[in-house]
């Protein structure tokens, strides 16, 4: 069975070839368009690298998979839920906006019309393999566990979203994995860096790894603390709630990313510029002490 797992229009475009259950190669698109993250891309060179990796053509593979759970956009599952949400929290336009655009997005039929076109506009007229979706979580686990080399595992996986879910967690055992609970839409960890990445200057699905870079200068600081424990908290479930009013909905005027409710709780978002240009002033000024040092 030579699958062929895809990922594309958003971050990190990429895409693997396993043939019988043995994984033969993997690339990201950013790669070879050198292209930081490849935002919004459709894996083309991959795709075509990832192929010659395996010595076999588009016409052999038997199925192209991606991580991503079409169905519940087809059933109405995720309108349902996102109708609930809205009766739970304060809406407004960008949340419907927001919503209608995932719905329309996910769809079975749009995602491999999207795949489709352009797989047609890479190869030419050729036999399409087939296409299947397969929840967005449990593709990240399935990868964790299986590559891990243990038997027996806890396995946690923590994202943005993937269909209504953001974090879940599973234990593997003889190759299987067994769900044991599950965090929905609209309380995300994933959501929660996004939102301070943006709100400290940088950018969401790209600037995450320098804001955890930023973090060994600091100090701990009780007042930030407090406002921490209004927006993310531990639900006494084994798992967590979030407060989407200060992280995920309502009007966003300075990012897409996070709330203008946000700004409200750390006094505006001038003043959290103004505390990064003085952390990013103080690196500056360590690495060129430690630079000189070198010269002498």
């Amino acid at each position: 069975m030579k699958i062929l797992g895809i990922s594309h229009s958003f971050a990190n475009p990429s895409a693997a070839l396993t043939v019988n259950g043995k994984v033969i190669a993997y690339a990201e698109e950013e790669r070879f368009l050198r292209d930081k993250n490849a935002k919004g891309k459709f894996p083309n060179y991959a795709i075509d690298y990832v192929l010659k990796e395996g010595g076999i053509t588009i016409e052999e593979v038997d199925i192209i998979a991606q991580a991503d759970d079409c169905q519940k956009y087809d059933t109405g599952y995720m309108e349902r839920h996102f109708k609930n949400v809205n009766k739970e929290y304060p809406t407004c336009s960008v949340d419907i906006a927001y919503q209608k655009n995932r719905l329309n997005f996910f769809c079975s039929q749009r995602q491999k019309q999207i795949i489709q076109q352009n797989i047609l506009k890479q190869y030419g007229k050729i036999r399409l393999p087939d296409i299947k979706f397969v929840p967005h979580h449990l593709s990240h686990a399935l990868t964790a566990f299986f590559n891990s080399g243990f038997k027996e595992s806890l396995v946690l996986s923590i994202d943005g979203s993937g269909e209504d879910i953001t974090t879940a967690w599973w234990l593997g055992k003889n190759n299987r994995l067994k769900l044991l609970h599950e965090v929905k839409i609209p309380h995300s960890l994933g959501w929660f860096y996004s939102a301070f990445t943006e709100y400290l200057g940088f950018e969401a699905y790209d600037g995450e790894y320098k804001v955890m870079g930023l973090a060994a200068y600091g100090n701990p600081n009780k007042q930030i603390a407090k406002k921490i424990e209004k927006i993310a908290w531990y639900d006494d479930k084994g798992g967590f709630k979030t407060d989407p009013v200060l992280l995920s909905r309502g009007i966003r005027s300075y990012s897409f990313y996070y709330p203008d409710a946000l700004c409200n709780l750390w006094k505006g978002r001038l003043e959290a510029k103004r505390n990064l240009l003085m952390i990013g002033t103080k690196i500056a000024r360590l690495q060129y002490k430690k630079d000189s040092r070198k010269l002498f």
